[in-house]
C-alpha cells in the first residue's frame, strides 16, 4: 500500500471521533437501544478505520495498490461523515440515504481491491500476512450489508436488526480482529501464533455461514462450531495480547491499552461462544423472553459483547499499536 503519513490518519481519527461524540451528545442511547448500535457502526468508519489501514500498511506495492490506496484515503473521511448523515439524517430506505451513504461502499471496494492485489501479488504467504490482508478483504461485506440496512433491505428474510449486526461484525470481527491478530502474530511467531491467525482468518466468514445455516433451516450445530471455533482463535490473539504487554522498550501507555483490548475481547468472545450454544438453552445472564423469544438476548448481547469489541477492544488495541509504533509490525 502507498506509505501515507502517521500525522494524516491520527488527525482523520481524531476528526472522526469528535464526529461521533457530537452524534452520541445530540442523540443519545442506552446500550441496549438498536440506536447505540447504529453508532458502533459507524464508529468504524469515523475512527477506527484510517487507524487500522494505516497499521496494515506495507512498503512497495503495485503501482494500482498504491492508487486504489490514495482513492480510498482520499475518500475515507467525507465518505465517513456522509454516512452518518444517511443512517442518521435521513429516513431509512429513502433511495436519497442510499445515494449518501454510496460513498462508504466505495472506501470500503477500495480497501478491499488493495487486499486482493497484496494477496494475489505475493502469493501463497503465512497466516500473519494473510491475515492483516483478509481484513482489507472482509471490509466490502460491511460497506454491502451497511447499505443493504440503509436501504431498509432484508435479504434471505432476516430481521432488520440482524442486517445491522452483520455490517457491524465485518467492521469489527472482519476488519479489525483480523488486521490486530495479524499485527500481533508477526510480533509473536510460533506454531501458536500460526493457529490463532488461521482460525481467526477462517472463522470470521465462517461465521456468517453459520447463521445464514440456521436461517435456512439447517442445524444449529453450523452455527455453533463456527462461533465457537472463531470465539476460540479470538481468545487465542488476547492471550497474544496479554503476551505483548510485557514487550520491552514499548511506551506504558501500550501495555495498558494492550492490557484493556486483551481483557476486553476475552469477555466478548465468551458471551460470543455462550451465545453460539443457544439452541441448546440459554446460557447467558439475561432471560430470553416468553415462548423462546431471543430479541431480549440479542439486545443484550449488542450492548456488552457489541460494546466491549467496539471500545475496549478494537478502539483499545488500535490506540495500542499505534502508540507502540508500526515499526514492532514489521
Amino acid at each position: 500500500m502507498v506509505e501515507l503519513p502517521q500525522r494524516s490518519a491520527t488527525v482523520r481519527s481524531a476528526v472522526g471521533g469528535l464526529v461521533w461524540i457530537g452524534l452520541v451528545c445530540w442523540r443519545p442511547s442506552s446500550p441496549l437501544d438498536v440506536g447505540w448500535a447504529r453508532q458502533l457502526l459507524l464508529f468504524s468508519p469515523l475512527v477506527l478505520v484510517p487507524m487500522v489501514v494505516r497499521l496494515a500498511e506495507r512498503s512497495g506495492g503495485s503501482l494500482l495498490e498504491r492508487r486504489l490506496a490514495g482513492l480510498a484515503d482520499w475518500l475515507q473521511l467525507p465518505a465517513a461523515v456522509a454516512l452518518v448523515v444517511s443512517i442518521e439524517v435521513v429516513a431509512q430506505g429513502d433511495f436519497v440515504a442510499a445515494v449518501i451513504a454510496f460513498p462508504w461502499l466505495v472506501v470500503t471496494v477500495l480497501l478491499g481491491g488493495v487486499g486482493l492485489l497484496r494477496v494475489w501479488r505475493r502469493g501463497r504467504t503465512p497466516w500473519p500476512e494473510l491475515a492483516v490482508d483478509a481484513g482489507l478483504v472482509f471490509l466490502p461485506i460491511g460497506g454491502g450489508w451497511t447499505l443493504l440496512h440503509v436501504l431498509g433491505e432484508q435479504p434471505l428474510d432476516f430481521k432488520p436488526v440482524i442486517v445491522l449486526l452483520t455490517a457491524i461484525h465485518f467492521h469489527y470481527a472482519g476488519l479489525v480482529l483480523p488486521v490486530i491478530t495479524g499485527l500481533s502474530t508477526r510480533r509473536l511467531p510460533g506454531r501458536f501464533s500460526s493457529l490463532v491467525a488461521g482460525g481467526v482468518t477462517i472463522g470470521v466468514p465462517l461465521v456468517a455461514v453459520g447463521i445464514t445455516t440456521t436461517q435456512l433451516g439447517g442445524h444449529p450445530a453450523v452455527e455453533a462450531l463456527s462461533a465457537w471455533m472463531t470465539a476460540a482463535a479470538a481468545i487465542g490473539t488476547s492471550i497474544l495480547l496479554f503476551r505483548l504487554v510485557r514487550t520491552d522498550g514499548v511506551p506504558w501507555a501500550a501495555r495498558v491499552l494492550w492490557s484493556i483490548s486483551a481483557f476486553s475481547l476475552f469477555g466478548a468472545m465468551v458471551l460470543a461462544a455462550l451465545y453460539g450454544a443457544r439452541a441448546w438453552g440459554n446460557l447467558l445472564p439475561v432471560s430470553s423472553g416468553q415462548d423462546g423469544n431471543v430479541d431480549e438476548v440479542i439486545n443484550w448481547m449488542r450492548a456488552w459483547h457489541g460494546t466491549a469489541n467496539a471500545i475496549g477492544f478494537a478502539l483499545c488495541g488500535c490506540l495500542a499499536w499505534t502508540i507502540a509504533g508500526r515499526r514492532m509490525a514489521r
